[in-house]
């Protein structure tokens, strides 16, 4: 049996709602999440995350300038020349790779399992 799949509408991460780490409801519709973090930050401003039509809107891939690679927040060993979709878990939000300055800091954009 084959379970269809959805749209994590923070990081875009595609998931199996019955795997899912969370869920919440938003004007009439259940919204699934890969990570409580995820949820958190759907409860705190829906409305940054939800299109108008009420689909789950997947955030667009932003190049960042300067950036040599990409790396995958949920699979760090998967790196990319460009951002994109990660091709082992499906994460929508790679991170420009940065130096170990830069790993102390914290992202909000990362989504982690």
């Amino acid at each position: 049996m084959t379970t269809a799949t959805v749209l994590d509408p923070v990081c875009g991460m595609t998931i199996d709602p019955a795997e899912a780490a969370g869920q919440a409801d938003y004007r009439g519709q259940t919204y699934y999440f890969c990570h409580p973090s995820c949820l958190e930050r759907f409860e705190a401003a829906p409305g940054e995350f939800v299109s108008a039509d009420g689909s789950a809107a997947a955030p667009a891939p932003v190049a960042v300038p300067g950036a040599r690679s990409y790396v995958c927040p949920m699979d760090p060993e998967v790196r990319q020349p460009t951002p994109g979709a990660c091709p082992k878990s499906g994460s929508q939000r790679p991170a420009p790779a940065r130096s170990a300055a830069w790993r102390s800091r914290p992202t909000s954009l990362i989504c982690r399992r």
